[in-house]
Parts: structure tokens; C-alpha cells; sequence
């Protein structure tokens, strides 16, 4: 628990919006952001949770990266929002950033493993999800990356995607 009410807003926030909550998320990253203007990740969250109500939610990013350029939290947003501009290639550049500054984060694997996917290069792909198991193998989500990866390009499916999805069922 923490006494700092910017980050009881940020994680409050956080938790809204795994929960499908956004428009929430969004007070509570304003909130987060009103406590403490320069907090990156809350700007960083606010951009994610604009993006998943339809807005554009640059602005937020462009903030998030003003004060946060060295937060991995912060260019694995980015990142996400490079991916959903079509710019792959750009997002790649962000995720592995994030990947420099938090080697076991298994997130920013999967995020490699997307933005790689989106470019075609499918072997880069398939080690990027690859490593998020090897990371987090108790994960259940790095699991459904890598099978859905498997099987949405046909990618070894009978010794990766398979194995994989009755991990995720077992």
C-alpha cells in the first residue's frame, strides 16, 4: 500500500481498465495526473485508455514521453499505439526499448512478438512469444500469445499450438 495518491489513482485506474472499465479508468488517470502533472506512466495510461474509448489519445502519449522517456511502461504504451497507427516497424523500436530497460517482462516480448508478426517476419515473432513462456510460464496470457500466434499463421501448430492451448485448458 502506498501513501502517494497519484499512483493509488494510476494502479486504481489500471485495474478499471483490465476490467473492460474504461471510461472509469480514464477519471482515475486524470485524477492520477491532476495529483502530480509530470507523472508519465498516468499520462501513458490515459493515452491507452483515450485509444480504447475510440479517441486518438496522442496527446496523452506525447506527454507520457515528455516526462517519461526512460519508463518502459511508458514506450510499451507507445508502442501499443504505434501498432494500432500501422506503423509496426516504429512500434518494434519502442517495444525493444522497453524490452533494454525490463529484459524478464514478458509483456514487452509479446509486444515484440505482435509488432513482428505485423511486419511478417514470423520467425522473429515466434521467438519473441516464444521467450514471454519461457519468462513467465505460469502466465496464462503469455500461453494464449503464443497459441494464438501459432494458429492464426499456421506456425508449427501440431508442436508449439497445440501443446500450448492444452497448457492453457490443463
Amino acid at each position: 500500500l502506498s501513501g502517494d495518491r497519484a499512483y493509488q489513482f494510476l494502479v486504481s485506474g489500471h485495474a478499471l481498465g483490465v476490467l473492460g472499465e474504461w471510461d472509469l479508468a480514464v477519471e482515475a488517470f486524470r485524477n492520477a495526473i491532476a495529483g502530480r502533472f509530470n507523472y508519465a506512466e498516468a499520462w501513458a495510461w490515459l493515452g491507452e485508455a483515450e485509444q480504447q474509448l475510440g479517441q486518438d489519445g496522442y496527446f496523452e502519449i506525447e506527454q507520457a514521453l515528455t516526462y517519461g522517456p526512460e519508463s518502459a511502461m511508458v514506450l510499451g504504451l507507445y508502442g501499443l499505439y504505434l501498432q494500432r497507427q500501422g506503423q509496426p516497424e516504429l512500434a518494434l523500436a519502442a517495444f525493444h526499448e522497453a524490452a533494454d530497460l525490463e529484459p524478464d517482462n514478458p509483456a514487452w516480448q509479446m509486444g515484440l512478438g505482435s509488432a513482428s508478426e505485423q511486419t511478417g517476419n514470423l520467425v522473429a515473432a515466434y521467438g519473441y512469444y516464444f521467450h514471454a513462456v519461457e519468462l513467465a510460464p505460469a502466465d496464462a496470457s503469455t500461453w494464449r500469445a503464443l497459441v494464438a500466434f501459432s494458429v492464426t499463421n499456421d506456425v508449427d501448430v501440431d508442436v508449439t499450438g497445440l501443446p500450448s492451448a492444452l497448457k492453457l485448458v490443463g
